[in-house]
């Protein structure tokens, strides 16, 4: 089987999946299903225009579907315009090779996101073609959540520059302390994804802002199913302080453990809190035990002891260097505006709109 064709196979068995939740998904007989390269943005347009055309002029055609691999806001953008434009009853879906999907299927519902099941390898691909694909599935380890970091901050800090916002390879593995492969896979990958656009004649990279909210969107989805669970405690006593509690953390860092407060309290402390009240308290920790005992914590075992108390989350982050090498505060350890933003983003207490909060007013 071709790429291609697998490609397409997949966006139908995506759209199976979806039509058990949406039941007024057409048949795929009544759908065009089309692979588009946000690379090449004017194919994406001819291909839009072109499905709208088909499907003012045939009656059994309903629907289009697109498959992309990266940069899915540009692609929304051109529906929504041609749609606007030439044909407001237009329904679509957009999903990329990560799984998530945006769904449009009534001009008065509003775009809807869900996670698919990743496309995964063909075993009959080549070896080169299976190997960087499965690559991809990787995109989010813990070696690349540290060079996503130090790509994005380098791109915020310099974004009104020119030549100053670039980064060759030779600058992220000395910035990152990881091997040049693993940069190397990186960089490739990012080019491919459209997140990194290359200078041709330096030989740098930069970030493409273009795609900074696909790229938060796909990270804070495998932050959610694949960062590992937090192990709760509360306070011992119902006098117990955030002050005290910040004491204690300086104490722990004084004392060599790599500690760092992340989520709703790590935003308050840089002023950054959309939320007044904090549901809970994260904070990231190479020995939990240790840590546990030294901020006087029992463990939670109902919300019934909670009365009065804090709740707080230890966490053993699987990617350290991108928590304990991104800390923006060194006398209170606290986790960088990217770190702070995953965290909260999945919370159901008012999480969504603190995250939206930090990603208009600090990341975008």
């Amino acid at each position: 089987m071709n790429r291609i064709q697998q490609k397409k196979d997949y966006l139908k068995q995506s759209l199976s999946l979806l039509r058990d939740k949406f039941s007024n998904i057409p048949a795929d007989k009544s759908v065009i299903h089309k692979v588009a390269s946000p690379l090449r943005l004017e194919h994406a347009k001819g291909i839009v225009a072109d499905a709208i055309l088909k499907i003012m002029n045939d009656h059994n055609l309903q629907m289009l579907a697109l498959l992309v691999n990266s940069c899915r806001s540009e692609v929304v953008k051109i529906l929504n315009e041609y749609s606007e434009k030439y044909f407001k009853e237009l329904k679509w879906a957009v999903i990329d090779e990560f799984g998530s999907v945006i769904l449009k299927l009534n001009t008065n519902i509003a775009t809807h996101n869900y996670l698919l099941p990743p496309l995964l390898d063909d075993l009959e691909e080549s070896s080169e073609s299976s190997d960087f694909y499965a690559k991809s599935t990787n995109y989010f380890s813990a070696i690349n959540q540290n060079l996503l970091k130090i790509v994005i901050y380098h791109w915020r800090l310099f974004k009104n520059a020119t030549e100053q916002g670039y980064l060759s390879a030779s600058e992220l593995i000395l910035k990152s302390n990881v091997s040049q492969a693993s940069v190397s896979n990186f960089i490739r990958y990012s080019l491919e994804k459209n997140y990194l656009l290359k200078h041709k004649i330096h030989n740098l990279y930069k970030f493409n802002n273009n795609c900074l909210e696909d790229l938060l969107e796909d990270w804070s989805f495998y932050y959610k199913n694949n960062y590992g669970k937090a192990i709760r405690f509360i306070s011992y006593d119902t006098t117990y302080s955030i002050d005290t509690l910040l004491l204690k953390v300086k104490v722990l860092r004084d004392h060599n453990i790599r500690i760092a407060i992340g989520g709703f309290l790590a935003l308050e402390l840089q002023k950054l809190n959309y939320v007044s009240d904090i549901p809970d308290i994260r904070i990231y920790t190479d020995n939990i035990k240790y840590t546990k005992d030294e901020l006087d914590l029992i463990e939670y075992q109902s919300q019934d002891d909670v009365t009065g108390r804090k709740i707080i989350e230890l966490v053993s982050p699987k990617a350290e260097a991108s928590i304990f090498s991104h800390i923006m505060n060194k006398d209170i350890p606290i986790c960088d505006i990217i770190q702070c933003y995953l965290d909260v983003r999945h919370k159901a207490s008012r999480g969504m709109e603190q995250a939206d909060f930090i990603k208009k007013s600090v990341l975008l």
